[in-house]
């Protein structure tokens, strides 16, 4: 599936590799720990198992895919003990991600392109740029131009790379729990103002250029706006480092010498 053209992710084959780089990023941590045999993990073992028949009778290949990653992470566990298996949750975690999300299509990525169409819309019309909407198409009233925002642009796919990317960097860069989940869930809006932004762009460059330069936005910014949302969530990571107490007191004490130098 990954070779394909139809779903576009080709992505997916690096998941493994950066599994298997979160597995030597926790090597010292897993040789620290007493090697040992579970036996409780043979659970998961026999449940794996189930998974694969019930995806094979059913015909779901992502449910094997499923088991498979659960098979991995029981085999090690029970070869190697609780202790060392528990540092390898997360990198078995992220081989959900070399699972294609086509199938969200209709739960998630057409309502985001709906949503995504209304907001870039909205913000062209605030521009006096006279289009549009009929779903997800984009008119221009004079004819000049007209886009489809189709499922490629619907955001799901720079949505599923940076839920990924932000769950690894707080994982790597974070101790706290809380803050992890911030950075894993702050890649959902900023994917979708990404995404409003590039469309906005298109729009914006049709208007002024016609609809070849529109085209070449839209083959050419999406990169460059993922990489600017890319620097975006590594500085919420950077705010989330920031001793807050520190700056809270620094603050308040300047509040408090400016309230005490106020002539009642």
């Amino acid at each position: 599936v990954w070779t394909t053209t139809v779903f576009d992710v080709s992505h997916g084959r690096l998941v493994p590799f950066l599994a298997a780089f979160l597995i030597w990023w926790n090597r010292k941590k897993i040789i620290s720990q007493p090697l040992s045999t579970s036996w409780a993990a043979m659970i998961g073992v026999v449940m794996a198992l189930v998974m694969h028949w019930v995806g094979m009778r059913g015909a779901q290949p992502r449910l094997s895919v499923l088991s498979l990653i659960l098979l991995l992470w029981s085999l090690a566990c029970l070869f190697i003990g609780w202790k060392r298996a528990r540092y390898l949750i997360f990198p078995a975690a992220i081989l959900l991600f070399m699972i294609p999300f086509n199938f969200l299509e209709q739960q998630v990525a057409f309502p985001l392109r709906l949503m995504v169409t209304d907001l870039s819309v909205a913000i062209a019309q605030l521009l006096n740029i006279p289009i549009r909407k009929v779903g997800s198409q984009i008119f221009d009233l004079s004819g000049r131009f007209q886009y489809d925002v189709a499922a490629a642009c619907s955001g799901i796919r720079s949505l599923t790379t940076l839920l990924c990317i932000g769950a690894v960097f707080g994982y790597l860069t974070q101790e706290k729990w809380w803050k992890r989940s911030v950075l894993f869930l702050a890649a959902i809006p900023l994917a979708v103002v990404g995404n409003v932004i590039r469309v906005t762009l298109i729009i914006v460059a049709a208007d002024w250029f016609g609809q070849a330069a529109g085209k070449k936005v839209h083959d050419w910014g999406g990169f460059v706006i993922f990489v600017v949302v890319l620097l975006c969530l590594f500085g919420i990571g950077t705010l989330l480092d920031m001793d807050h107490s520190k700056w809270l007191r620094k603050w308040t004490g300047r509040f408090a010498s400016r309230k005490g130098n106020v002539t009642p």
